[in-house]
């Protein structure tokens, strides 16, 4: 389980009133954050790539 989707989890069990519909998978690849840090001419930090690619927290 990655950070993100450990806090994600945590956040929903505390505030669970900011999740009025279950929550998605995330759409974005590897290749897409690939193509976007080509674009921006550097690496995104690690736990943001985490929060970009992390599925739903498991409830």
């Amino acid at each position: 389980m990655t950070t993100a989707k450990k806090y994600l989890g945590i956040l929903r069990e505390r505030e669970p009133q900011l999740w009025k519909e279950p929550l998605k998978e995330s759409g974005f690849t590897e290749k897409d954050l690939s193509d976007i840090e080509k674009g921006l001419g550097y690496k995104l930090p690690v736990p943001y790539r985490e929060f970009l690619l992390s599925d739903p927290p498991i409830t």
